[in-house]
């Protein structure tokens, strides 16, 4: 599984590769600009902040990002749960049939 922070860190990473700020990137993906802000990222009762989808879909169909592009990104930081995850899963054979720890 990822992490609030992980997914929020893929958006900063896809803004960089784009050359891009959090709110220049909102705003090309027709978001409010101060939608990816870091303020924005906590909500007012201190709990994490998860954008909707539709948000998520916005910002990548922005930056021509595949959703596998983004959650490689979004599994990327050194020492994640998700990393180790994900590098446990085996490839699928031809029955696709997935080996899980």
């Amino acid at each position: 599984m990822f992490s609030n922070e992980q997914v929020w860190n893929a958006i900063d990473k896809l803004a960089s590769r784009n050359g891009l700020s959090a709110s220049r990137l909102s705003i090309i993906a027709g978001l409010d600009p101060t939608a990816l802000n870091k303020s924005k990222r906590i909500g007012p009762d201190g709990r994490p902040r998860w954008m909707s989808t539709e948000t998520l879909a916005k910002i990548l169909n922005a930056t021509s990002t595949s959703a596998r592009e983004f959650f490689d990104l979004t599994c990327s930081s050194e020492g994640s749960s998700a990393d180790r995850a994900s590098s446990e899963v085996s490839e699928p054979t031809s029955r696709s049939h997935v080996s899980r720890p």
